[in-house]
């Protein structure tokens, strides 16, 4: 259960910040718009890395690749999006975001959901696993008290 919350909480820790820059003109909205990326960052790496080490199975393991990849892809264009509205590029940062960051996004938010459905089945099948057992002591049990 824990797992599968942290991956979902990646979810609402990715918001994306960078949208509202190219359209905010006040500067401490700037720099509080510029924190939220670090600070987001900087959760969403120790959500991946418990992960990361919760993660046991191959599948999730490579689960956690292809996402981590296209976080690396989604990573790209918004480092330059940032870099351009920080050079007071804003017409051109509206331009990345709208042709490089979404699509970009799109890809890691679908990774992130594969990861996150993917945890959810095999929660489901170890509960499973746990019912079957108890099942089978208790019906051994049942015919030891007899």
């Amino acid at each position: 259960m824990v797992v599968t919350a942290s991956a979902a909480s990646l979810k609402s820790i990715v918001f994306r910040p960078e949208n509202d820059i190219p359209f905010v003109s006040d500067y401490d909205d700037i720099k509080a718009q510029y924190a939220l990326i670090a600070t987001s960052g900087k959760r969403t790496n120790a959500n991946i890395e418990a992960l990361t080490q919760s993660i046991k199975d191959d599948a999730g393991k490579e689960a956690l690749v292809q996402l981590n990849a296209a976080r690396a892809d989604y990573r790209v264009p918004r480092d330059k999006l940032v870099g351009m509205l920080k050079a007071g590029r804003a017409e051109e940062a509206k331009n990345v975001l709208l042709l490089e960051l979404r699509p970009k996004h799109a890809a890691y938010m679908g990774r992130l959901d594969a990861l996150v459905k993917f945890l959810k089945t095999r929660m489901g099948e170890s509960g499973d696993k746990v019912n079957g057992t108890f099942d089978t002591a208790t019906t051994a049990r049942g015919r030891n008290d007899a």
